[in-house]
């Protein structure tokens, strides 16, 4: 009986057209994040020299130091003044590129410590 009454059933369906699905469009909108630092000349920063580091202390005055281990000897101190793009030491004046972990002063790469 099952047998008879399932293909009356099929046959009593009717079917519906399916429309098509439309792919839904999204637009995906970036924006750049602006992060706004100020870095500033004022730290500590080294370079390597062999198994020794130069250190340049840019406070109050400007200072260099040579550290083998962990011991510093002060070899320079001077005041100074500086622009954007020139650090001014008894009227000489030195290039330099500041980023926000390293200073570029003459060519040479000197890392914030």
């Amino acid at each position: 009986m099952i047998k008879y009454l399932l293909p009356l059933l099929l046959l009593s369906c009717t079917i519906e057209q399916a429309e098509p699905v439309e792919a839904v469009q999204t637009e995906e909108i970036t924006t750049p994040e602006v992060i706004n630092e100020t870095y500033t000349l004022q730290g500590i920063y080294r370079r390597s020299i062999g198994s020794q580091y130069e250190v340049y202390d840019i406070g109050t005055q400007f200072v260099i130091y040579i550290q083998t281990g962990d011991n510093l000897q002060e070899i320079y101190r001077q005041d100074y003044t500086y622009t954007d793009s020139e650090i001014i030491i008894n009227g000489e004046a030195f290039s330099y590129v500041l980023t926000p972990d390293k200073i570029t002063i003459c060519g040479y790469d000197y890392y914030r410590v």
